[in-house]
């Protein structure tokens, strides 16, 4: 049965994501990809770091065509981590509340500098 509580709880759930989501955005580097893959790069080392503790989580996820899971564009990479954010697709990394999309990302970085440090 759909009561008033109810719908007010998911309405209000559903207005945190995306303000969550959208303050995520502004604090993760998804804009600038290709200084954040620079290599010695602060922000490569985290993403490094971060997608190596994805891996050890889900070391299904290093035999699957991550990047085929990632989308390049930017754009799109940023709407499908709002949606993952909507949709309760988060997990928990070194502190932070991270999409599945976000993780995966960190986990292509991870993967491309497997002989790295």
């Amino acid at each position: 049965m759909l009561t008033r509580r109810r719908v007010l709880s998911t309405g209000a759930t559903v207005i945190a994501s995306w303000l969550w989501a959208g303050a995520m955005m502004r604090l993760w580097p998804w804009q600038n990809s290709a200084r954040a893959s620079a290599p010695g790069s602060t922000t490569n080392r985290r993403y490094v770091a971060l997608g190596r503790a994805y891996l050890q989580r889900h070391p299904e996820e290093a035999q699957c065509q991550l990047a085929k899971l990632v989308p390049a564009d930017p754009g799109l990479r940023t709407r499908q981590v709002r949606a993952d954010f909507v949709a309760g697709e988060c997990v928990t990394l070194g502190g932070w509340i991270l999409s599945r999309t976000e993780c995966r990302y960190c986990a292509l970085h991870a993967l491309a500098h497997a002989g790295q440090g």
